[in-house]
């Protein structure tokens, strides 16, 4: 059964991921920081934005962070087991580092 705060955290990394997106996407083209189809291997015909994955990252982040902000029965349960908080938190940041890298 979902509860209210499980249909909130989606909805607010809905939220996040989606309003964010196209701020780094402009971004991306104001500073130069997109892929050309200038060999043969690429399959895209205009330049395409890098680092969106910024964006989601947000996304997934945030409900987490709401999370620790506002106390209910699943922030206690989040809370609980504080080896888990921080593994979703350092392994997000690690394969965001390695999409940035990626991207760069």
């Amino acid at each position: 059964m979902l509860s209210r705060t499980h249909i909130v955290t989606f909805l607010v990394a809905l939220v996040v991921s989606a309003v964010l997106t196209p701020i780094v996407r402009r971004i991306a083209h104001r500073f130069g920081w997109v892929d050309t189809p200038n060999h043969s291997r690429k399959i895209h015909r205009s330049p395409t934005p890098r680092l969106g994955g910024i964006a989601l990252a947000c996304g997934f982040f945030a409900p987490f962070v709401g999370l620790l902000i506002y106390s209910n029965h699943l922030s206690r349960l989040f809370l609980n087991d504080p080896s888990h908080v921080l593994g979703l938190f350092i392994g997000g940041t690690l394969i965001l580092g390695v999409g940035v890298y990626d991207d760069v």
